[in-house]
């Protein structure tokens, strides 16, 4: 079964090949569903070229967000 609401999806492709197509929407259900520049997709964030630059940004985030209070904590 398809969640209506969460449903997403995307157009994968080379700069050349996104730059042609034009907007598309799928009808899923009584919703309708736009193309997303990005999705994520088992805990891994992509791009429509495959480019992994969203995901690398967020762990870093995070793995410095739990370094900082790992230090907080035992130092301070």
């Amino acid at each position: 079964m398809i969640n209506d609401s969460k449903t997403e999806f995307i157009l994968i492709g080379t700069r050349q090949q996104s730059c042609k197509l034009q907007p598309c929407a799928i009808s899923v259900g009584h919703d309708t569903i736009n193309a997303s520049t990005q999705v994520k997709n088992l805990g891994c964030w992509l791009d429509s070229y495959l480019n992994m630059s969203k995901h690398v940004t967020s762990v870093c985030k995070s793995a410095f967000f739990q370094l900082h209070n790992i230090i907080k904590n035992y130092l301070f």
